[in-house]
């Protein structure tokens, strides 16, 4: 098990511990989080863990980086919410913008729920953009917003995540609410922060290995 998945989504010894299942740990955030910042928060960890050991999405992405860790080492970009949740880093080298909607089964996005991520992923430095909704059924008026970028974006929908390849017990950890990040979760960002230094610096100094 990585450092991310021990960091982010620890397994509960002494407590109750969710049943395994992406609905009881779905459950499990909507319980605990007591705002949606806080909500909208642990389901990006979650997400993060999830990009990072899908069988599938292991052969796509090399990296997966929460948004304000990646922007830190980014010419022009910061930490700043700016409707992308976490990046991707693809094996061919490019990025990938992925915005997580940890929404109701019945609410329906609109056109505003997209537009800061359509707005802000279409820079060239992206090369594919991802979006993870739980809730409903999405309007013909987001439909339209999203066609001309269709063919590089995908939708992950509740059932993706639902009757995910993951095997093992990844579904059946709790994420920590009360408690500060702890020290394996402190160690695998600072390894991911040291890895973006070495390609900022890179992209900055492409000489520098010569």
């Amino acid at each position: 098990m990585s450092e991310a998945t021990q960091g982010y989504l620890e397994l509960e010894s002494e407590s109750r511990q969710t049943n395994p299942g992406f609905q009881s740990v779905l459950n499990y955030i909507r319980e605990r989080a007591t705002s949606e910042y806080r909500k909208g928060e642990l389901f990006e960890r979650l997400m993060l863990t999830y990009f990072s050991e899908d069988p599938d999405y292991k052969q796509q992405f090399s990296e997966v980086y929460l948004y304000k860790d990646w922007a830190e080492f980014q010419t022009g970009y910061d930490a700043n919410d700016i409707g992308i949740d976490l990046v991707a880093k693809e094996h061919d080298g490019g990025f990938c913008a992925i915005q997580c909607k940890c929404c109701a089964e019945n609410t329906r996005i609109s056109k505003p729920h997209l537009d800061s991520f359509i707005s802000a992923s279409a820079s060239e430095l992206f090369t594919s953009r991802l979006i993870v909704d739980t809730g409903g059924e999405w309007g013909p008026n987001v439909l339209r917003t999203i066609d001309p970028i269709k063919d590089k974006l995908r939708i992950i929908r509740y059932s993706d995540l639902e009757n995910s390849r993951l095997t093992g017990p990844i579904w059946a950890y709790r994420i920590p609410y009360d408690s500060p990040i702890n020290r394996d979760a402190s160690i695998s960002r600072t390894i991911k922060k040291r890895r973006l230094m070495t390609l900022s610096a890179g992209s900055r100094n492409p000489t520098a290995a010569n």
